[in-house]
């Protein structure tokens, strides 16, 4: 299955890999090669804690079991 690219601004771009499944993948411009872009890869357990820990009630077990759950959801 190919998913769709979220192009944040300045170039940097999320997207879920292609290559593991569930795991998040982000390009970020490099800053002094505009013709280069470094990619980080987040697995999709620390995916959850990230979007947990930032949502305004902060992280706890419960809501980053959620955050888990919604992004490991199959498509339908």
């Amino acid at each position: 299955m190919t998913y769709g690219k979220y192009h944040w601004r300045d170039g940097v771009c999320f997207q879920r890999s292609q290559v593991s499944e569930g795991e998040v993948q982000i390009e970020i411009p490099d800053l002094d090669d505009p013709n280069k872009v470094q990619t980080l890869f987040i697995p999709p357990a620390e995916w959850a804690s990230i979007v947990a820990a930032v949502c305004c009630e902060g992280e706890n077990a419960e809501r980053y079991r959620e955050a888990l759950a919604l992004h490991m959801k199959p498509i339908e």
